[in-house]
Parts: structure tokens; C-alpha cells; sequence
């Protein structure tokens, strides 16, 4: 791997990292001998290996003459002060805030010494958004990304709000070329953007109106300064009924005028997707809408697949499981599956093209090249999935299903009990086992307390595993399957 070269602006902290098995990097921790007691926790891992973020207590900051970070029950941290830091292959980097990588982990984007950074971790180079009025501010959504930027359509654009007039633009930007759209939403307070899936509309909400009064315009989730390092105990803020009242606006990519459309649930490439007041489904193609839905079912998404242009959903009105069914150029097809009823829409375009579904105890899988179905066994849970082939664990034992020969392979080997699993392309881990899924076969166990894979199947591995009652600590670095740290 060759190790991008640093720009003159970019600043580190630490000695450079060492490798090992090749397979940097390692997070460098200056001290060696005083590492071991250095809580950490994982926030995200390169795909590829050439990067991670960490947070790390490596101050005594409560001056209890100790280092040491716990967690509670409630998941709030307690004890020394976490810091954050982008490890990459030769040189490590103190960052206040992790905003968003692209897929294919090449372009990351955070925040450092207040200024929201991209950088293209491939060839070094880095571009201060700040510098072009980018706005760093975040917010307290649960389960969402940072507000500040993120990247569309397999990581070929990125999509940051940049302060200008009196509340702001979304900027659309290119990442071959550095061209940038702006796009104004006009005298309203912008809350988020992003990039709708097909990558052809960019989705603003915006709050227009004070609606609570208090005259001002307020996010319906307040502003955070900082997301915290998190514990191994998942916490979270529930905000009701808070702020001013959200909508929606879409406009094209490529730049033009905004659109107002409250009743949007998803862009479906050069279509948008709306929901009537009746509840019914409507698809809107320029000009003209059309209802693909009609209100008695009450349909909700379960899955969007822009790249084939289709809508998966089924009817919730008499909350029974009833048929899945597919929506493809404005006409619906059921699927011969049922599946329980949900709550929300689910518009996250996913680009596997085995789709787990679960009707009750069973488990199957829909082949989205040819909407086939693929039943599994009751009790069966599919780890992951790539090309024509899913991981699954059939108790504890793992097994390989190929859609192509509709055959199951055992691989005669026993999962934890309860297994963590991790997936980066053709590799998954269902500790403590290294699948690689393109062969496929085992190639390796991983070492206690794994907290991230990479393609090829090494694995991210602390000095000193964390339990249930502790972080891990010390140093993190790349490991080969089946080989422990030093």
C-alpha cells in the first residue's frame, strides 16, 4: 500500500505509526510501555485498511492519578476525557468531529481545529471546505449522520451546507473534478441535505415558519457541539414535539430552482416519490404524477432500488402480514412472500443484490436481478451477503447459500454464541470466523475483541480486548486472520 504523502498544512500528533503483518495502519502511541492502560473505542474503519478513527484517553484530565473511562447503564461515559484521532498509514491526526467517508473509503471528511475538512486519503490531497463557507454545525439526531456533509451516489459527490446570505445553501460537489452546484432554498432556516438515491435530486428540509411561536426558527433536534465518543452501551436522545415545523424541498443536482414537495418519501432516480394526504402512492416523472398505490393499503417502503428503478413495500392497513410487492415503471407486482407489517418507510438505497427478508421464523432471500425468492430454513440469519452468495447462521453453525446453484455449503465451523458480525466486501466476520464469501471459504479466526475488518481479510485488533465491563486498550493494528497481537 502506498502511503499518501501529507500536505504541508496538515498537522499530527504522535510518532509515526509502525505495521504489522503489512497491514498498517496501527495508531501510534507515543510512550510504549505506558499504552496498555489507554482505553479506546472504535467510531469508524477504512473498508480498504488505510484508515480509522478512534477515540483514546491519554490524559489523566480528572487528575485522579489513573487513566481509566466507564460506562454506565444508561451508556453516559465517566472518567477520563476521550480525544479523537484519524489514524492513517504513516502519521496520525487529532480531530474534534467525524463527519462521513464515502463507501469506497477513499474520501473522508472531518472536522479539525474548527475547520470541516475533505480529503482524498488516496493521493493526500485535502480541501478546507471552511475556507469556502462550509458550516460545521451538528445536531443531536440519533441513528443519522453528521449534518455537516455527506456523500452520494457510491461516493461520486458531497453533499455540505455552507453558510451564505441569512441562513444558507446546500453545495453539491463533484469529487473527480472539484465542480461545485449551489443550491439555495431561499429565505428559509436549512436544517439538512443530501443526496436522494439515483444521486438526480438533492432532499433540503427547511423550517420556514416559526409554527412554536417563540420567534425564532428552531431545528426540531438542538444543535450539538460535539458527538461524543460513544460507549460500549448504545444511548440515545428522543426529541417530540420540539422546535419548528420541518419541510421538504427538492432540486436537481445539477442546479436549478427548488421544488416544494412535503409529501416527498423518496427520489427514485429522475422520479420523486410522494405519499397523499389519502395515503396513497404516487410517482411523480415531470410533468405529470400518477398513483402506483392506492390509499386502502396504506403501503409502506421496505427497500429502494434506484439502480433497477424499483419500489419494494407492502400494505400495513389491517396490520397482518400481507404479500411483498414490487413497484417497477408505475405498475405493481406482488412477490410470493409475506412479511409483517412496519412502521416507517425504509428508503436507504442498498446495492446488494441478495436482499435478506424474514416472514416470521423463515428466512429467505430475494434475488434482485430476477425478483426470485430463495427460502431458507426456519431460525436461519443471513450475516451478509455478496454477489450470489450469503453467509448464514444456522444456529451456530456458518453456511454459504449460492443463489446461482441454489445450494448450501457448510464450512464445519461454530460460531461464538453470540457472534459479533462485521462485513467489508467479499470478507465477513462471525467471530470468532473470517469468511471470505468470494471463494468461499474459511481463512481464519480472529483475535479477541476484533473491532472492524477489511477486505482482505485482515482484522482491527486492540492490545487489550474490551468485556463487558471494560474498554479495550492500548494500541489498535491490522492482524491477519488467525495470528494475535504481539
Amino acid at each position: 500500500m502506498n502511503a499518501p504523502t501529507p500536505p504541508a498544512s496538515t498537522s499530527s500528533r504522535g510518532s509515526p505509526p509502525t505495521t504489522e503483518d503489512a497491514a498498517a495502519p496501527t495508531s501510534p502511541d507515543s510512550g510504549a510501555g505506558q499504552s496498555t492502560g489507554r482505553p479506546l473505542a472504535l467510531t469508524a474503519s477504512d473498508p480498504s485498511g488505510r484508515w480509522f478513527v478512534y477515540c483514546q484517553a491519554r490524559e489523566d484530565t480528572n487528575g485522579d492519578g489513573r487513566l481509566s473511562v466507564e460506562s454506565d447503564p444508561l451508556g453516559r461515559l465517566d472518567g477520563d476525557t476521550f480525544a479523537r484521532y484519524l489514524a492513517l498509514s504513516d502519521r496520525e491526526v487529532l480531530i474534534e468531529q467525524w463527519v462521513a467517508h464515502d463507501p469506497s473509503g477513499r474520501h473522508v471528511a472531518y472536522v479539525e481545529a474548527g475547520r470541516l475538512m475533505l480529503h482524498d486519503v488516496d493521493t493526500g490531497a485535502r480541501v478546507d471546505l471552511s475556507a469556502r463557507g462550509a458550516d460545521t454545525r451538528d445536531d443531536g439526531l440519533a441513528f443519522r449522520g453528521h449534518r455537516a456533509a455527506s456523500f452520494g451516489d457510491g461516493g461520486k459527490y458531497i453533499v455540505y451546507l455552507k453558510k451564505k446570505k441569512l441562513r444558507g445553501v446546500a453545495v453539491v460537489r463533484e469529487l473527480a473534478t472539484g465542480h461545485e452546484v449551489e443550491i439555495d432554498p431561499g429565505p428559509v432556516e436549512l436544517w439538512r441535505a443530501e443526496l436522494g438515491p439515483g444521486a438526480h435530486w438533492v432532499v433540503l428540509r427547511v423550517i420556514g415558519d416559526d409554527s412554536n411561536g417563540n420567534g425564532r426558527l428552531d431545528w426540531p433536534v438542538p444543535p450539538a457541539g460535539n458527538r461524543g465518543c460513544a460507549g460500549p452501551i448504545p444511548s440515545y436522545d428522543a426529541w417530540i414535539g420540539r422546535g419548528d415545523k420541518v419541510t421538504t424541498l427538492v432540486a436537481r443536482a445539477a442546479g436549478g430552482p427548488t421544488r416544494f414537495r412535503p409529501e416527498l418519501v423518496t427520489p427514485l432516480g429522475r422520479q420523486l416519490v410522494h405519499r397523499r394526504a389519502s395515503g396513497a402512492l404516487e410517482l411523480e416523472s415531470f410533468p405529470g404524477r400518477r398513483e402506483v398505490v392506492p390509499a386502502a393499503c396504506e403501503a409502506k417502503l421496505v427497500r429502494v432500488d434506484a439502480d433497477r428503478q424499483r419500489l419494494f413495500a407492502i400494505c400495513t392497513a389491517d396490520g397482518k402480514r400481507g404479500p411483498l410487492f414490487v413497484v417497477e415503471r408505475g405498475k405493481r407486482r406482488d412477490l410470493p412472500i409475506e412479511l409483517a407489517p412496519v412502521a416507517v418507510d425504509w428508503t436507504r438505497d442498498e446495492t446488494e443484490r441478495l436482499w435478506p427478508v424474514y416472514p416470521g421464523l423463515m428466512a429467505a432471500l430475494v434475488d434482485l436481478d430476477d425478483l426470485s425468492i430463495h427460502q431458507l430454513r426456519s431460525g436461519d440469519r443471513v450475516a451478509a451477503t455478496h454477489g450470489t452468495r450469503a453467509l448464514v447462521i444456522r444456529g451456530r453453525e456458518l453456511v454459504v447459500y449460492d443463489a446461482s446453484t441454489k445450494k448450501s455449503t457448510g464450512l464445519d465451523a461454530k460460531t461464538d454464541p453470540m457472534p459479533k458480525t462485521l462485513h467489508a466486501g467479499p470478507v465477513v466476520v462471525v467471530t470468532p470466523w473470517i469468511v471470505d464469501l468470494a471463494l468461499p471459504r474459511l481463512i481464519g479466526r480472529g483475535p479477541p475483541g476484533l473491532l472492524a475488518v477489511r477486505s482482505d481479510g485482515h482484522v482491527l485488533a486492540p492490545s487489550t480486548p474490551g468485556t463487558a465491563e471494560r474498554f479495550a486498550s492500548g494500541q489498535l493494528a491490522w492482524v491477519s486472520a488467525g495470528k494475535s497481537r504481539r
